[in-house]
């Protein structure tokens, strides 16, 4: 269930720019300015639990009362993890190629988070 949260949280700080254009701008904006400050926790924190939940889900750790993931949710975090704590990964040219090349597609990214965390949840 924690993984879940924090595809929810996480793709709300990447889908924010698209979600002002199909929702009430005043009631996201007023969140995204909230959840921004800590946009680099949200990311870190993502990309550890989704690497733990992919590890789970081959079999080489175990925690079910935590995760309860299937390998959807893990890729998910994983990649909002790249992209929300993209500065950390600036100082390897090779990982930062490739957070780049995720964040052209960030916002939608985050949808798919939202989608994901609220459907794991079901």
């Amino acid at each position: 269930m924690v993984i879940q949260v924090v595809n929810i949280v996480g793709g709300f700080v990447l889908a924010a720019p698209k979600l002002k254009e199909w929702t009430s701008k005043e009631h996201v904006e007023g969140a995204e300015q909230k959840l921004t400050k800590f946009r680099g926790v949200i990311g870190f924190i993502a990309l550890i639990l989704g690497i733990l939940a992919l590890l789970g889900n081959f079999g080489l750790y175990f925690m079910p009362y935590m995760f309860w993931a299937m390998p959807l949710q893990s890729v998910a975090a994983i990649a909002i993890g790249l992209i929300l704590s993209a500065n950390f990964f600036a100082k390897w040219p090779k990982v930062s190629g490739f957070v780049s090349s995720l964040e052209r597609n960030g916002e939608w990214i985050g949808v798919a988070g939202i989608v994901i965390g609220i459907l794991g949840l079901i």
